[in-house]
């Protein structure tokens, strides 16, 4: 089990920003391909020198090749160490300051380049399983078409590794090649997973090595949308090659609705 500073702690609320109680993990294992770690933060905020508030979502994108991972709770501490911050006289400089502040302390901590955008609103109303249909509705056939399958599933599930607590998310997959998985055998690789801890980058990671191991596709794209924990949801993206990943996964610019669990 990893050691972590705050999560499973008892933790007393910052009262002014400090970037030193951000904590990263190191990554455990690698893999091929390509992959993202994206991450939505819906309670950012910092105020107006005159006092005002302003509050954001901040997503987050950075590549899987970064020799860590951030703690969760560790980020959420530090954002609130920021909302008693005046920072700008209004609120699109405190938007602006927020955002570099945030993709600054990010990229140190992770030695990579971490991309952070702020949204006052969704700028894509579209649902994001529009082209993926749910594994648990469909029949004992699945939707594949010439040799490509896309499905989702609500049933993903694993522990946390430091807790034991479960979370819960959304897959959503795209194959292609000879051997297409039955409905059954993704039933049973999701299912396995409730009872397995792992963080949610790790768990993704395993289910991208075992699909590529299993079936050799010529192309895979899957991604894990982990439902909203603390204020913060977590979204890693595991693909062969990044043409294949959906742009408003990954476009930090891009803030879609959420999807069912999240």
């Amino acid at each position: 089990m990893p050691i972590v500073r705050h999560l499973g702690q008892r933790s007393g609320l910052p009262d002014h920003y400090d970037s030193s109680l951000l904590e990263a993990i190191p990554r455990q294992s690698s893999i091929g391909g390509v992959g993202y770690d994206v991450w939505h933060a819906y309670e950012v905020c910092a105020l107006c020198e005159d006092g005002m508030p302003v509050q954001a979502i901040a997503k987050l994108c950075y590549e899987r090749k970064s020799p860590s991972i951030v703690e969760s709770k560790s980020l959420k501490l530090y954002l609130y160490s920021l909302a008693n911050e005046k920072i700008g006289q209004t609120p699109s400089e405190v938007l602006q300051r927020l955002e570099d502040i945030i993709s600054k302390d990010l990229s140190t901590l992770l030695q990579t380049q971490v991309k952070c955008s702020l949204h006052t609103f969704y700028n894509d109303l579209t649902n994001p399983l529009n082209h993926y249909p749910l594994l648990e509705t469909s029949t004992e056939l699945l939707p594949v078409s010439e040799g490509e399958l896309r499905v989702a599933s609500h049933l993903l599930g694993s522990l946390c590794p430091v807790t034991g607590q479960p979370d819960w998310g959304t897959l959503v997959l795209h194959l292609a090649g000879e051997n297409i998985p039955t409905r059954s055998e993704l039933l049973s690789l999701l299912l396995a997973k409730r009872w397995e801890r792992g963080f949610h980058e790790e768990i993704c990671d395993e289910l991208y090595t075992e699909l590529i191991h299993q079936y050799m596709p010529r192309h895979l794209m899957l991604s894990c949308l982990y439902t909203r924990r603390g204020g913060i949801d977590i979204c890693p993206v595991r693909a062969t090659e990044v043409g294949i990943i959906p742009s408003h996964f990954i476009d930090v610019g891009t803030l879609s609705q959420p999807s069912f669990r999240r």
